[in-house]
């Protein structure tokens, strides 16, 4: 569903971080350098934060509720105030 629905903004002209694209382990060298990154779940979500405060707005995908991550992504980008899109803000012919 990742890279359907970002392939869909992609054709609409849209810049789109994919999670499933992130170079996790490169971004967390740089945010903590001399640490190795474990695969955790919280390094996963310090990177993923740290790349949704470079974002101007998050989609977030039916059944995000059920994600603490993704719970935590639209908490950081309410309180940053992104705009918080869903998957059907896009046109159904794409």
């Amino acid at each position: 569903l990742f890279a359907r629905v970002a392939d869909a903004w992609r054709r609409r002209g849209m810049d789109v971080v994919n999670p499933h694209d992130i170079d996790f382990e490169r971004i967390y060298a740089t945010l903590r350098p001399g640490s190795a990154f474990a695969g955790q779940w919280a390094e996963y979500m310090l990177v993923d934060l740290a790349v949704l405060l470079t974002c101007r707005a998050i989609l977030m995908l039916p059944g995000w509720e059920q994600s603490p991550g993704a719970r935590l992504e639209y908490a950081t980008a309410r309180a940053l105030g992104l705009m918080i899109l869903a998957e059907g803000d896009l046109a159904d012919d794409d």
